[in-house]
């Protein structure tokens, strides 16, 4: 698998388990001050960023 797709597999990995934490009440964002928040938003910027790489190709395949 292509690097990009890996990071946007795991980033999305992590981002499914704190909605779920905040689903279940383990995590409670409002509760916190903690890096959290910011390191979810990083990941979505990370995500964009993957999914941008990607569609910058000319031949649809995926630069590295």
């Amino acid at each position: 698998m292509d690097k990009d797709l890996k990071e946007i597999l795991n980033r999305i990995k992590f981002l499914k388990e704190d909605f779920e934490m905040i689903a279940d009440g383990r995590w409670a964002p409002s509760e916190h001050n903690d890096s959290s928040i910011p390191a979810s938003i990083e990941n979505c910027d990370k995500i964009i960023a993957a999914v941008e790489r990607i569609n910058s190709t000319d031949n649809g395949e995926v630069a590295i």
